[in-house]
């Protein structure tokens, strides 16, 4: 997945969300600090979301279904993270990320090199499920494995 793809996915899904959840068009306009001539086109395919809109709305909405089926995870915003920064080095915890979107490709002393089937990026845990590594690169996340088991 790419930048247009996520820009594309997230800019339909902004009248979706904002139905769910009962926002008039001013009230949403007003939550992501955009016009509402903005988002009249956006929700209209006039032209997509930018990156600090969708930055905006997946953080504030994503406890919605939408955006977490949209964006393939319980934590959406690890699928923004992931793709603006390429790869991300930091020990967190395992929190919400349905293990279903997970394909574990190496299992090595204790840590798993996995894959996210929906956007195909991937990352290293361990047995407790704490995330190391997330990134886009398989070759980079292949070789933190090799160093750090």
């Amino acid at each position: 997945m790419d930048f247009e793809t996520i820009q594309s996915l997230v800019s339909t899904r902004i009248r979706v969300v904002r139905a769910e959840q009962g926002i008039t068009q001013n009230e949403m306009c007003h939550i992501l600090g955009i016009s509402k001539k903005t988002l009249v086109e956006i929700e209209k395919g006039r032209k997509p979301a930018n990156w600090p809109t969708i930055v905006a709305f997946v953080s504030l909405f994503k406890d919605s279904p939408t955006v977490q089926y949209t964006l393939g995870d319980r934590n959406p915003i690890e699928c923004l993270q992931t793709y603006s920064r390429k790869t991300v080095f930091q020990k967190e915890n395992y929190y919400d990320s349905l293990d279903e979107y997970w394909k574990p490709i190496i299992e090595h002393e204790g840590y798993s090199l996995q894959k996210h089937y929906i956007h195909n990026h991937y990352r290293v845990v361990d047995r407790s499920l704490n995330v190391y590594m997330r990134s886009t690169d398989y070759k980079e996340t292949y070789q933190f494995l090799e160093r750090i088991s």
